[in-house]
This record gives C-alpha cells, structure tokens and sequence, in this order.
C-alpha cells in the first residue's frame, strides 16, 4: 500500500532562476534603484523647474535693467540740446556701458527721412532687428522690447526740444545668461548624483538590519520547510511589520506541524481500517465459501433425504399390504406349524424392513439443536457471508430493522442456510446489480418477519407456482438441484412458520418468512 510522505512540502519543486535574475530580483536592488529612479525624476524636475523659474527671473531683471538704462539714456540725450553733441553722447553711453554688467552695447538712433540713422553706438552698429525695433518705437512714441533665445533688445524712444526724435536701443546677450545657468544645472546634476549615491547607501546601510536581514531569514525559513524541515521557525525581533510577518509564519509552520501529525495519524488509521477490513473481508469470503460448502452438503444431505424419504413411502406401503395378506394367510391355514413357521419369519422381516423405513423418515425430518438468538444476527450473519458477492455483482445491500428485535427459538445452521439459499437466488436475479432489502418485522407480538426483496429480473407466473415443488429449477443442467428452496420451506415449516413470495416480472420478488417469537414457540430452552 502506498503511504504518504511524512512531509507534504518535500514533493514540492522550485524551478531554479539564474544568478542574474535572483541578483536583480533581490528586494535589496530593487530599493536601490527605486531610491535611484525616484530622487533622479524628483531631482531632474525639480531642477528644471528652479532653472525655468531662475531664467525667468534673470530674463525679467535683465529686461527690467535694460529698460531703465535705456530710459535714463534717452532722458539724458534729450536733456543734451538739439543739435545733440554726438561726441558727448558717445562717451556717455561708453560710461554708461562699461558701468551696466548686464548691458551689452547701448546705439542712439535718430529720424532720417523715411528711415533712421545712427548717432551714436558703444560698440558695433546696431543690426537691422535693432534699428526695425527703434523705429518703431519712435513711430509709437513708447518703449519696445524683442527678445529671441540670444538677444534682448530694447528701445526707449526720445524728442527733443527742436522736434528731432530718436530713440535709444540697449542689447543684452542673453545667451552668455542662459549658459551661465546651464552650467549651474550640470553642476547641481553632478552634485544630486553625489547625493544619491549617499543616499542609496545610508539607506542600504539603514535598512540592512531593519529589512534585509529579516526578510532574507524568512526566505531561508521558507527554503527550510520547503526541503521538508516543518520544525523550522523565523527569528522574531522587535514589534514592525515584518516581526508580526515573522510570527505569523511561525503560527502557521506550527498548524501545519500539527495538522501533518493529525494527517499522519489518520492515514495510520485510515490504513488500519483497511487493512483491518481486508482481513475481515478474507475471512468472510473464508466463512462464504464453508457455508457455500455446508449448504453444498446440506443439498446432497436433503437429497438423499427425499430419496430416501420417497423410498421409505413408496416400500411402506407395499409392506403394509404384505403383512396384511400374511395376517389373511395366517388365519387361512390354521394349525400348520410349518406354515405358521415361516409366515412368522415373514412377519419378522417385515418388522425389520418397516423399522428400517421408520428410522429414514425419522432421520430425514431431523433438525440441529435449537437456540435462541434474534433474526438481525441471523442477517447479519448472512449478510457479512455474502457481501463480497454483493459489491463484485454491484448490488447495493439494504438492512432494516426495529430497535429491539424478538428473539426466535430456532436451529441457527439450518435457517442461515436456507436464507443464504434465497439471498443467492436474489442475487442470481439481478445479473445488471441493483437492490437487495433484508427486512425485520414484527407485525404481531408473536411473530418474527423477515423479508428479502430484490430488483431483479422477477419470476413468471407459471414458474412461480412451482416454486416449492421439489426438483424443480429453471436454472440449466448442473446448475440447480431444484431443492434449495424447497428445503427452505421445510425448514421454516419445521420451526412452526411459513414462507410465503410474491414476484412481478421486470420488477422484482419479495421472499416473506414468518417465524414465532421465542416466546410462542413452546419451549424457550435450547433443545437437543
């Protein structure tokens, strides 16, 4: 027989990942790199955020600053006179370049016609952007401002008293800012790499005792009841999550330890029972095949029996007419001592022969010792004889019977025979399976009932009428002696009962035995 593992995790498998895998499956790398990813993405858009806001303002206060020094040059230039003193102009805005960081070169336009002209510059001529914007402003009579991705311009317009009117364009380089400001990005980049790798491992560090370490024992723990190993238990430190992870662990490692013990014990059990039931079933089929044997006997036995009983009638009465015909002779002849010799010598033999004949009926009609016993023991006797046909034939056994059951006064040898003579006909009837149904009653205080019904294939009304008959059976050739059932009649009469059966074609027969209770039958002591 097959027994289970003492273990029921040692049949489980675990498929072995790669060294890469287990590496960058680790809880540990994993937290690293999403430390890594999350500070980078925070850092990243955060510093982008700070340069955007940080260009924005440096490019307001740069727009701002070349707006007040382009107004105070204009406010200057105006105050100048009219012719304005190109040369004083010139070195004004020198001054005033050389003196404004932000400024990169500072032009004075004036009206020319249909266009503009320089007056004055403190560097390079201003490009056509330049004079386009002056223009403008002067035609509009306000400060503009233009601004690209490199340059900021602006142009503050002036009048002066006699009507000339100009305009003062100031140039800033804003890409000189812009890349100031980069290089300030690329140095907090650097500096945020830095501070991620000490992030990473002050983390790393930290979490070491309070994470890794007991994760990584719970993982060895789970490697441990894996191999079979259910006495293994986690280290439980401290009150965290994973404290109250590790317990639980060990509570369930405990219930299992427990229910496997439990498991195990039923399987002995279980395995008991059966070995246990096997043992029963052999020696019932042992029992089976020794009342197969008496009941075999018991057929020669009550054939003989009848023979001899059918012989015993059939000489008795011959006999009896002899002896009546020697009584007849006897008075006939008279006095003849002779005669009367041998007339007495042939009433002697056939004393003998009708002594003989005698002892044969006897013999015939005679039962074993009764005792008293009750007709479920008498069931449940047969039926433990014949369950293994039972379930080989797959025929479904039912028993009923009342809490308390009447003892009968009976010859137990010869009644179980002839009910496990009327049980193997049932099961004979139902070759597909189906039902048997063993029933005890007692439909009156002074009467035992026992009735067997099957599902079988039902007797025909003409066959049922001689179902008692003696030599009679429907079975083939060596098969049947046709006495069984008329033996059961005889016994069940011989206890002061009768049988009775009732059978539908397709649907089945009922056998009905009625027995007197123990207390009816006479004499309740066991007889010889």
């Amino acid at each position: 027989m097959t027994q289970l593992s003492s273990n029921p995790l040692s049949t489980l498998t675990r498929r072995p990942a790669s060294r890469g895998a287990r590496w960058f499956g680790s809880l540990r790398v994993r937290l690293a790199l999403a430390i890594v990813a999350t500070v980078t993405v925070t850092m990243a858009v955060s510093g982008w955020l700070s340069v955007r806001a940080a260009e924005e303002v440096l490019l307001q206060e740069l727009e701002a600053t070349a707006t007040r020094t382009a107004e105070l040059v204009a406010g200057e230039v105006r105050g100048m006179g009219d012719p304005l003193p190109i040369s004083a102009v010139e070195a004004r805005i020198r001054d005033i370049d050389l003196s404004a960081g932000e400024v990169d070169r500072i032009a004075v336009i004036a009206r020319s016609g249909e266009g503009v002209m320089v007056l004055a510059t403190s560097g390079l001529p201003p490009a056509d952007e330049g004079l386009q914007l002056g223009a403008r402003a002067i035609g509009d009579r306000e400060t503009r401002v233009a601004r690209n991705e490199a340059i900021l311009r602006v142009a503050a317009p002036f009048e002066t008293d006699r009507g000339t009117a100009g305009a003062v364009i100031v140039r800033s380089d804003v890409a000189a800012v812009l890349g100031l400001q980069r290089r300030a990005l690329g140095s907090m980049l650097w500096f945020a790499a830095v501070a991620i790798f000490v992030l990473v491992v002050v983390v790393d560090l930290l979490a070491k005792p309070i994470v890794y370490t007991p994760i990584r024992q719970l993982r060895e723990t789970v490697d441990r009841v894996a191999e079979g190993d259910l006495q293994a238990r986690a280290p439980v430190s401290g009150g965290d999550d994973l404290a109250d992870v590790a317990r639980g662990l060990n509570q369930m490692l405990e219930h299992m330890e427990h229910f496997n013990d439990a498991l195990q014990a039923r399987v002995r059990e279980a395995t008991g029972e059966i070995e246990r039931r096997n043992v029963e079933r052999v020696d019932a089929y042992h029992r089976l095949l020794a009342v197969r044997e008496q009941l075999a006997g018991a057929e020669q036995l009550a054939s003989i029996g009848q023979t001899a009983a059918n012989v015993a009638h059939q000489v008795g009465t011959p006999l009896n007419l002899i002896s009546g015909h020697v009584q007849l002779l006897r008075e006939q002849i008279g006095d003849d001592p002779d005669v009367s010799r041998r007339l007495a010598v042939i009433e002697e033999q056939i004393a003998k022969v009708t002594t003989t004949v005698r002892t044969l009926l006897d013999r015939s009609r005679r039962l074993g010792p009764r005792s008293r016993t009750t007709a479920r023991e008498l069931v449940d006797r047969v039926a433990e004889a014949v369950r293994p046909n039972l379930e080989a034939a797959h025929i479904r056994l039912e028993l009923e019977a009342p809490a308390v059951v009447t003892e009968v006064l009976v010859d137990p040898v010869n009644l179980e025979l002839a009910l496990l003579n009327m049980v193997n006909n049932a099961v004979h009837a139902m070759p597909a399976g189906g039902r048997l149904a063993i029933r005890i009653s007692t439909p009156d205080p002074a009467i035992v009932r026992i009735s067997i019904e099957d599902t079988g294939l039902g007797i025909e009304p003409d066959v049922l009428a001689r179902i008692f008959e003696q030599w009679f059976t429907t079975k083939p050739a060596g098969r049947g002696t046709g006495l069984g059932l008329s033996i059961a009649r005889d016994v069940v009469q011989s206890h002061g009962g009768s049988i009775s059966v009732a059978s539908e074609v397709g649907r089945g027969t009922t056998f009905t035995i009625d027995l007197p209770a123990a207390g009816a039958a006479g004499d309740d002591t066991t007889e010889p």
